[in-house]
């Protein structure tokens, strides 16, 4: 799933003057089919990272959830694990061709 996004990202995907981007029905069906396979606290973790526009922290994503630190944690790792999300540092963002999808899909 990461190559295909990081090659995408690099070839596939176009970007309007708006910063629009443009995603292919063939990704939409992997992303469709992965979304698919996720339980739901990592639906709803990736959801709410996808409407975020900065990267944000553990601390702040205990706060506007109701999830134990543990069951959050867990959850992080998992999509982490799954390339659906990345970590810099101690914070947590979804890459920008993930959060069109999960945006759309909403």
């Amino acid at each position: 799933m990461a190559s295909q996004i990081q090659e995408l990202e690099e070839n596939l995907i176009e970007l309007l003057p708006d910063d629009t981007i443009l995603l292919p029905e063939y990704l939409k069906d992997i992303l469709q089919e992965t979304s698919d396979r996720l339980s739901q606290p990592e639906k709803q973790i990736l959801s709410l990272l996808a409407t975020k526009n900065q990267p944000i922290s553990l601390a702040q994503l205990l706060e506007t959830t109701e999830t134990s630190p543990s069951d959050l944690l867990n959850t992080l790792q998992s999509l982490c694990r799954r390339s659906l999300i990345e970590k810099q540092e101690n914070l947590y963002s979804v890459p920008s061709v993930l959060r069109e999808y999960y945006i759309e899909s909403d």
